[in-house]
């Protein structure tokens, strides 16, 4: 099979996004992806609103904003009804 990195997920599913080729994922890089992906999912089905997203993980406002900070994930920002969202990255 070629050295893609589909075929390597093909090979290791648990091999995480922050892991070095060759060693094992640790729990807190699966733990991390896990949560990325869950607040993805969650921002977009509230299609970029921060509260709703957080209401919909069951956590409060400010812990959602302080995961997307810890996380690296971009803050979306609205502007008006029927505009895309923004985004701002935090600085790292």
């Amino acid at each position: 099979m070629p050295n893609t990195p589909a075929s390597a997920a093909l090979e290791n599913p648990w091999r995480s996004s922050q892991t070095l080729p060759g060693h094992r994922p640790v729990l807190r890089d699966l733990l991390a992806d896990f949560e990325k992906s869950l607040i993805l999912a969650a921002l977009t089905a509230a299609g970029g609103n921060q509260k709703r997203a957080a209401q919909a993980l069951g956590v409060l406002p400010t812990t959602f904003q302080e995961k997307l900070k810890r996380l690296g994930l971009p803050r979306p920002r609205i502007q008006a009804r029927g505009l895309p969202p923004q985004t701002e990255k935090h600085d790292q």
